[in-house]
């Protein structure tokens, strides 16, 4: 904050370094890699893939449902634990994968539509999961009218 008691020369040199400082926090911010998370049907935390994926993909969309994308190890614990669908069914996960993006102080979150297991050139299998966003799930909800509402 400010001192108006400042002169003008000092009032703005302190306007400059506190933009500057600004700055380097969100440069920094930016820096910081996403954390990635994986949750099961009842939004309970099974693996942080922050680091493992080949290729990742999560689009904001103004009032719109983005797209997500993500490419990981098919030898990896959670592309293990996406795969088995049955199993997590079996064991009280639920049938759904959500998934948490956190980037820069804001969040992508969604439910997996798809995961299908390629195989690269190099003989890599890799397990490429789209999700849909929440906002989309959302748009499927039918509510009645009522005066609450």
């Amino acid at each position: 904050m400010l001192d108006l008691a400042l002169s003008l020369e000092d009032q703005c040199a302190e306007t400059l370094r506190l933009t500057r400082e600004q700055k380097r926090a969100q440069e920094q911010r930016r820096r910081t890699p996403p954390t990635v998370r994986l949750w099961d049907g009842e939004w309970n935390l099974q693996h942080v893939v922050s680091g493992v994926e080949y290729g990742a993909s999560f689009q904001w969309i103004s009032n719109d449902t983005g797209p997500g994308m993500i490419e990981i190890p098919f030898d990896h614990p959670a592309a293990a634990w996406v795969h088995d669908s049955q199993g997590r069914i079996d064991r009280g996960e639920g049938r759904n994968v959500h998934i948490t993006v956190d980037f820069c102080d804001t969040r992508w979150s969604g439910r997996l539509d798809k995961a299908v297991i390629e195989t690269r050139e190099d003989g890599d299998e890799v397990l490429v999961m789209e999700f849909a966003h929440d906002y989309e799930n959302l748009k499927w909800y039918t509510v009645w009218s009522n005066p609450f509402l």
